[in-house]
């Protein structure tokens, strides 16, 4: 049973192979729908709107807001500072937020005792179990003006996030140099945690070219980077993935 929604801005797809109930997957769309009422920079509803605002304060947020700005602090510091939702005074937690929905949503399909899904969302994605017997395909965003060769991996249980600038202009900044980052167009990362792949695949694009090297010596990513002149740089286990 397949099903979607735009939330987020985004279009969010979840298809469970095994014999489901469909109010199952209603109930993971609304982890979505929560977190975008809550944690939306865009919704003048929500409590980042109005922390940045200044109408509540930070020990007035609900136990949510509180637990992802903790893991916002946290990726920064891991990060040494690429990673910082702070723009011009105010957060913006979007660098995390799909691949913390994402997780979320995994972890109560598993705990209904799901095996085989996934979940997409953008260019953020987990997949669980098997497709018919065999590990899923997923097509790598091809985000070259020069026609790079088509990308695949096979994957099983993991999560592939995909940050860069993509068909809808979108840019990431250096928070460091307080720039836009020009030599990088995609980095994509592969992990078990949509979060680490969401996460780190924004910060990972964030230090430019070095960013590989970052990823690299992360313990549980692997990693594929597109540079503007359509080198292809990959971590050293990244291989063992492609179609």
């Amino acid at each position: 049973m397949r099903m979607s929604e735009d939330i987020m801005g985004l279009t969010i797809a979840i298809e469970i192979l095994d014999n489901c109930k469909s109010e199952d997957i209603d109930e993971a769309l609304e982890v979505f729908h929560k977190i975008d009422k809550t944690l939306s920079p865009y919704r003048h509803s929500s409590e980042i709107y109005k922390l940045n605002a200044k109408k509540i304060k930070l020990d007035e947020v609900s136990p949510l807001t509180k637990k992802v700005l903790a893991l916002c602090d946290q990726t920064k510091k891991e990060t040494n500072g690429f990673f910082d939702i702070v723009i011009e005074g105010h957060s913006d937690p979007s660098g995390l937020l799909v691949g913390y929905s994402i997780q979320e949503a995994v972890e109560l399909l598993h705990k209904k005792g799901y095996k085989n899904f996934y979940i997409s969302a953008g260019n953020d994605l987990y997949v669980s179990g098997f497709k018919n017997g065999s590990k899923w395909k997923v097509e790598l965003p091809n985000p070259s003006p020069k026609n790079l060769r088509k990308q695949g991996l096979y994957v099983t249980s993991k999560a592939v996030s995909t940050s860069g600038q993509g068909a809808k202009g979108i840019v990431v900044y250096n928070p460091l140099r307080k720039k836009i980052v020009n030599d990088v167009l995609s980095v994509t990362a592969i992990s078990n945690s949509a979060l680490d792949s969401d996460r780190f695949s924004t910060a990972g694009f964030a230090m430019g070219e070095k960013g590989i090297d970052f990823l690299e010596k992360k313990e549980g990513i692997e990693a594929y980077m597109v540079l503007r002149d359509g080198t292809e740089l990959v971590t050293s286990g990244f291989n063992e993935f492609m179609v």
